[in-house]
């Protein structure tokens, strides 16, 4: 019985989704390694698993300040699009120096989320040879690839893409909360009615017991 409980958490640890932190979850093909790595001012959890023809990562990459940057720079979906176009030309020159040069790049949507897929594609023969799939959620970077090594498996790169997962119970978001004018409007007018009724209420009580100093 023993053995057989533990088959099934070696089981579950080698093909269950790998989650690279509470949002983000994806499935490796095999039991993947783990790498992580503070860079200037941002912090990287990485997995990967590669054999002799291809090759499957996932990492995540947040800012030391993550929640500060992302409420002042993610107010809105210009905002979004122009953290997206950044994030993209750091992958493409990531890639490129790895010999994997860009062919093309599409908006996709992953559970109602907005992400981007980059695709990549052999110098000499234009021929596809990898593919990057990127999320950017609640200011944390998102970023799944799989490229070949020797070969190039279309069906085992979409299995991979497909595991991905995002768990909304904590109710993430790409945007932070946008300023609301309106409502910072009505909540300023009710907070100058409540003042001028006060002053009457003084007002009232002065002339009521008579002090008018």
């Amino acid at each position: 019985m023993r053995i057989i409980l533990l088959l099934l958490i070696l089981s579950t640890s080698i093909y269950g989704q790998t989650k690279l932190d509470s949002i983000f979850s994806i499935e490796f093909p095999t039991e993947p390694e783990k790498y992580e790595f503070t860079e200037k001012n941002e912090k990287a959890i990485s997995f990967y698993s590669n054999d002799e023809n291809e090759s499957f990562v996932a990492m995540s990459m947040i800012k030391l300040d993550g929640e500060t940057e992302f409420k002042n720079n993610l107010p809105n979906l210009k905002s979004l699009k122009k953290a997206y176009e950044k994030m993209i030309e750091v992958q493409i020159d990531a890639m490129r120096k790895k010999t994997f040069i860009f062919k093309d790049t599409a908006q996709i949507i992953i559970n109602d989320f907005i992400g981007y897929k980059i695709t990549y594609q052999d110098e000499h023969s234009g021929n596809q040879n990898a593919e990057s799939i990127l999320l950017l959620i609640n200011g944390i970077n998102f970023v799944a690839t799989y490229s070949k090594v020797n070969e190039f498996n279309e069906n085992n790169k979409n299995i991979f893409f497909n595991s991905i997962k995002i768990d909304t119970s904590k109710k993430p978001k790409q945007l932070a909360e946008p300023y609301d004018l309106k409502e910072n409007l009505l909540e300023l007018f009710f907070k100058l009615i409540f003042a001028i009724g006060l002053f009457y209420l003084w007002r009232k009580y002065k002339k009521t017991t008579g002090n008018n100093s």
